[in-house]
């Protein structure tokens, strides 16, 4: 994924009337990337558990038939 440059953050952070230090911006950039990556983490594990939990009651309804 293309990041925005830190001036563009920056700007929409801003557009509440705040002003931010660059490390600040910086700073919540990293913190909402490691909030995405942990969701994106939680969602693929999620998914395969589903996965694997389809394909188990498959495998069970074939061998009681």
């Amino acid at each position: 994924m293309e990041k925005l440059p830190l001036k563009k953050h920056k700007t929409i952070l801003e557009k509440g009337g705040l002003k931010y230090t660059d490390n600040e911006v910086l700073s919540t950039i990293e913190f909402l990337y490691l909030i995405a990556d942990l969701d994106y983490e939680i969602y693929s594990k999620r998914h395969r558990r589903e996965l694997e939990f389809s394909k188990l009651k498959e495998t069970l309804k074939t061998e009681t038939v």
